[in-house]
């Protein structure tokens, strides 16, 4: 469990003696710690993140010691926020293992060295738009996608309640998507391939969008937006 103090406890995450440290619109809250159930798809992608995961930990294990050493350095360039907001630097393995995960996620090969750190273009912001009769999804974006070798990846949520201001633990990549200038890209197929049906109306469908960078694995902040289907 993450606390921070300042002169009382100011900010808290995880978990300690069945209870939750987290926040919500009204600020930090304490709860009583519950495992939500997960949720069953015709097609499920829970297995592939663990498979990544388990061949950049057996790569990384392979490397000598003059490579793990070159990703203990890359690490000043890569600092991440913890959940309280302080910065700290990964280990020489939690990056290879973070930025080889997401090559892997794009189809690309694992890397060995650290590649020179190269932030891909930002995803313009986008709307949604679903319709029942027809159906259709699709996504449109503020301004032309860049074009490059690098790769968005799409996360949506299968229909959920119009009450629902977020989508909890129910978002799944549904597509690989390359940056060809496009200003809309259409995903109800991606959508159907795992969560199946089609949008209903009246229901809510999330969806998020990031960018990897093809040459090192490094990713954009994630963008989202949700849309209600008509």
């Amino acid at each position: 469990m993450r606390v921070k103090y300042g002169a009382i406890i100011v900010n808290a995450r995880g978990r300690l003696g069945g209870h939750a440290a987290t926040d919500n619109a009204s600020g930090n809250i304490v709860v009583t710690a519950a495992i939500p159930p997960l949720p069953r798809f015709r097609s499920s992608s829970r297995s592939k993140p663990l498979q990544r995961h388990t061949a950049s930990r057996q790569a990384y294990k392979a490397l000598t010691i003059i490579q793990q050493q070159q990703w203990k350095n890359e690490t000043a360039n890569y600092p991440r926020l913890n959940a309280v907001g302080n910065q700290y630097k990964m280990t020489g393995q939690q990056l290879f293992c973070s930025l080889n995960n997401n090559l892997q996620n794009i189809g690309a090969a694992i890397i060995s060295v650290p590649a020179p750190k190269i932030i891909p273009p930002m995803s313009p912001l986008f709307t949604i738009a679903a319709t029942h009769a027809g159906p259709s999804l699709g996504l449109t974006y503020a301004s032309a996608q860049a074009t490059s070798s690098d790769i968005m990846i799409v996360q949506a949520s299968p229909n959920m309640s119009n009450g629902r201001s977020s989508p909890g633990n129910s978002m799944r990549q549904i597509a690989n998507i390359a940056l060809t200038g496009q200003g809309s890209d259409n995903i109800l197929t991606n959508w159907q391939d795992v969560f199946g049906g089609s949008p209903l109306t009246g229901q809510r469908i999330f969806v998020s969008v990031y960018i990897i960078s093809y040459s090192c694995g490094a990713a954009t902040p994630i963008i989202s937006n949700v849309c209600v289907v008509s």
